[in-house]
């Protein structure tokens, strides 16, 4: 302590100075530690899951000092992830989103990014499905389970276009089809499963050769049934046993289904093609011998099938009374057959 004596005027002002020593605190401040926030938790439920349908899971993530992107990858077949950004409301029409594939990147790693999980299972699919997400950025890694339940499927449309086959094989006139060929035009409704094969008779007396199985495309058919000008290819069977089979997988059993398909005799005489359906009654032999020949046009057949209890729909097509055991066989185009779903049960 000091005291100073100050004489002014007369006066005599004794001050008394005390010296406290101040003591500031000065505190630097801390770098943030960078790190991965799991906002929404670190599991994504999707939930059940209609087998053929899409099921979907919405999560939220955020980093904290990060100077890179996040990145993001998803495993698992029929899985994928994405991101998706909401303009402003909360109506999913105001919902934006990227590109959905196997890995996404959040740019702009430190805001809360939002990202979406699809899964799409095929309509034969049932029970409890999971997999991973891994998530880092700088070395740290962060991992979100998703998790989800695939259930009976719902029914397609009434008129819902299942399958269709205009057997355009992009072959020269002539050329054998096999296996190989046989579904490369086939368009099928991605809730099904298609499985299209071909057979060469197996008769002793008409062993099949390649060439039983061709492209045709001077006699393919064109919309009104004639094949003046020829429109495109059509699949030409000849000789008895010669067989195209289509197998549907994942239909609704216990429901109607129409299929229509197109035959052209190469001529009068005796030729004709079982054709069997499951679940279809009605008499198999499509008899195409004294109609005319190929001067009658395209003929149109319908058939109505009802899957088994699986869900399995088969429609084989045998070409059958041939009429001849030797020489090459007697010819049938067959064209555009289309598989559409019923009335529902």
């Amino acid at each position: 302590m000091k005291t100073k004596k100050i004489i002014y005027y007369g006066l005599v002002i004794i001050l008394t100075l005390s010296i406290i020593p101040m003591i500031t605190a000065c505190e630097d401040d801390d770098e943030i530690a960078p790190g991965i926030i799991l906002v929404t938790g670190d599991t994504v439920d999707l939930g059940d899951i209609p087998a053929g349908s899409t099921g979907q899971g919405d999560f939220s993530i955020q980093g904290e000092g990060l100077d890179l992107p996040i990145n993001l990858s998803i495993s698992g077949e029929g899985f994928s992830i994405g991101r998706f950004f909401q303009l402003g409301t909360t109506n999913d029409e105001n919902i934006q989103t990227s590109d959905f594939g196997e890995t996404v990147l959040f740019a702009a790693a430190n805001i809360v990014n939002n990202g979406r999980v699809l899964y799409m299972p095929d309509r034969s699919e049932r029970g409890p499905v999971s997999t991973t997400i891994e998530i880092n950025s700088q070395g740290i890694t962060k991992t979100l389970q998703v998790v989800g339940n695939i259930v009976e499927p719902l029914p397609l449309e009434e008129g819902t276009v299942i399958y269709t086959n205009g057997f355009e094989f992009g072959l020269d006139d002539g050329t054998a089809v096999g296996n190989g060929e046989i579904g490369t035009d086939q368009q099928v409704d991605p809730t099904v499963l298609a499985n299209t094969t071909i057979a060469l008779s197996t008769d002793p007396d008409n062993l099949g050769e390649e060439r039983d199985l061709r492209s045709d495309i001077q006699f393919a058919r064109c919309p009104d049934n004639t094949f003046d000008p020829p429109c495109g290819e059509v699949l030409e069977l000849r000789r008895v046993g010669t067989t195209l089979n289509i197998e549907l997988l994942g239909l609704q059993p216990n429901r109607e289904y129409f299929i229509t398909y197109y035959v052209l005799p190469g001529g009068d005489s005796s030729r004709g093609l079982n054709v069997t359906v499951t679940g279809d009654t009605t008499p198999i032999l499509n008899d195409l011998g004294g109609l005319g020949g190929r001067s009658a046009g395209y003929q149109e057949f319908m058939r109505t099938g009802i899957p088994d209890e699986n869900g399995r729909l088969n429609i084989n097509i045998v070409y059958t009374n041939d009429g001849t055991n030797s020489g090459s066989g007697r010819s049938l185009a067959f064209d555009d057959i289309s598989v559409v779903a019923g009335p529902l049960p």
